[in-house]
């Protein structure tokens, strides 16, 4: 694909200009803006619930891709494995951060479901596992969480390549549109007719009942919402100029604070929201 899709801004040299500290005034910001999010999410729906579930799964998957991006600098074997992280685009210099403006459908809807596989396994996953009783045993879970998704996505992603390419081709927008809608519907039917529902239809209540009740369908809804808060930290960093960086500018003392908020945020969403 041309890089033209990836950048939406014209700092093209801002990768090059950049310092820790605009790096650290990045992330502070986002992570304030998901904090004040999830914060406010409890106060409205109770500790727990799925809209701050799905923030911490947008964590998680902000640590998949740091991971990604640190593996494929310094393990270049590994490298084919990691192309088909959705809207970033990774070379063997830099990688850049796709910009959304004026993105192909047939470009933008394969990599929303991709996304949401992600999303999903990794909800899916921390639904699952246990959180950890320490700070120690929690950030290794976290770990665990991450990779298993990273790995399940992979597999998924190869299979589909593989043997059905259209589903992350020309069906993705289908797929996107109708199954997302679907929930969606049974989710504003249910807030509209309530327990009617199951009585009015059956099948409908049935489809509540998993999407919305059992443990496993929920992580189908709480996928949606991931995806959603990842393409606004998509937006974000699009808007602030941050979309391309080169390897040779990746150092611990100009991340590594970055890192570290990503951390405590993520633990502070699993303990306290």
């Amino acid at each position: 694909m041309n890089s033209i899709f990836f950048l939406s801004s014209p700092l093209n040299d801002f990768a090059h200009q950049i310092d820790w500290l605009t790096t650290l005034k990045i992330a502070g910001i986002l992570a304030l803006i998901i904090f004040a999010a999830g914060a406010i999410l409890r106060a409205i729906f109770g500790k727990g619930s799925s809209l701050t579930r799905s923030i911490s799964a947008t964590l998680n998957i902000l640590l998949i891709y740091a991971t990604a991006i640190v593996l494929y600098c310094y393990f270049p074997s590994l490298r084919s494995w990691l192309d088909t992280l959705p809207f970033i685009t990774l070379t063997p210099d830099h990688f850049f951060i796709w910009g959304l403006s004026g993105l192909p459908e047939l470009i933008f809807y394969p990599a929303i479901l991709r996304l949401a596989v992600l999303a999903f396994f990794v909800n899916m996953l921390e639904a699952y596992l246990p959180q950890g009783r320490n700070l120690v045993s929690w950030y290794l879970f976290r770990l665990i969480t991450g990779l298993s998704a990273f790995a399940l996505y992979i597999g998924f992603s190869y299979l589909v390549d593989s043997f059905a390419p259209d589903i992350f081709g020309t069906w993705a927008k289908t797929i996107i549109l109708g199954f997302w809608g679907i929930i969606l519907l049974i989710a504003v039917l249910k807030l509209l007719l309530s327990a009617v529902l199951a009585v009015i239809n059956p099948i409908l209540g049935a489809c509540y009942a998993f999407f919305f009740t059992s443990l496993f369908g929920k992580q189908f809804s709480k996928a949606i919402l991931t995806t959603v808060f990842m393409v606004f930290i998509v937006y974000y960093l699009n808007q602030t100029g941050f979309t391309q960086v080169f390897f040779g500018d990746l150092s611990l003392v100009t991340y590594g604070p970055v890192s570290i908020i990503l951390l405590v945020v993520l633990y502070l969403f699993g303990r306290l929201l």
